[in-house]
């Protein structure tokens, strides 16, 4: 708002950018589909911070009735500080391939199982795109948020937010 101001827009301008703000393609965007349940395409989520905030999200009005499709891509880093958020926010979590997911599943076993969130590792993007579609109850929210990159499996983060979009399409 401050910015605004120096730029000389008045308060009136200032609102109706506010109000009419829609945010910011694949950064926790809410995608608008014909699914009974909301879906969020957070494919910019590259890191453990990205997808933290992701899941801070959810944290209040959503304990336990997000599905989460995260994975990827190793770049060896912690995620140490998510596991609390994904025990406290994640009901079903569908775990694509990829050298960090590999890194990552003992201990998403773990923190899994004693949360009683389902973890459902899968052999590709398109294959959680299509059980998350299948098996999202309404009162729940689909969130995907890979906190990895998709180095091996899309040409970019974009990329792959936009072959997500396709798969909950068709």
């Amino acid at each position: 708002v401050a910015a605004c101001r120096v730029a000389g827009m008045n308060d009136e301008e200032i609102l109706t950018g506010v109000r009419t703000f829609t945010g910011v393609s694949g950064r926790l965007e809410r995608v608008q589909t014909t699914l009974p349940f909301a879906v969020y395409n957070d494919t910019t989520s590259t890191t453990p911070d990205a997808l933290g905030v992701a899941l801070d999200a959810f944290a209040k009005q959503h304990a336990k009735h997000v599905v989460l499709i995260m994975g990827g891509a190793d770049k060896n880093l912690d995620f140490t500080n998510i596991y609390p958020k994904i025990q406290h926010v994640v009901k079903t979590l569908y775990l694509t391939p990829g050298a960090g997911s590999t890194r990552l599943l003992p201990d998403l076993k773990r923190i899994c199982e004693e949360a009683g969130t389902s973890l459902l590792p899968v052999a590709s993007t398109a294959e959680a795109a299509r059980l998350a579609k299948e098996h999202t109850q309404p009162q729940d929210t689909l969130l995907f948020s890979p906190g990895c990159s998709s180095f091996a499996e899309f040409a970019n983060e974009y990329d792959r937010g936009t072959k997500f979009l396709q798969w909950l399409a068709g």
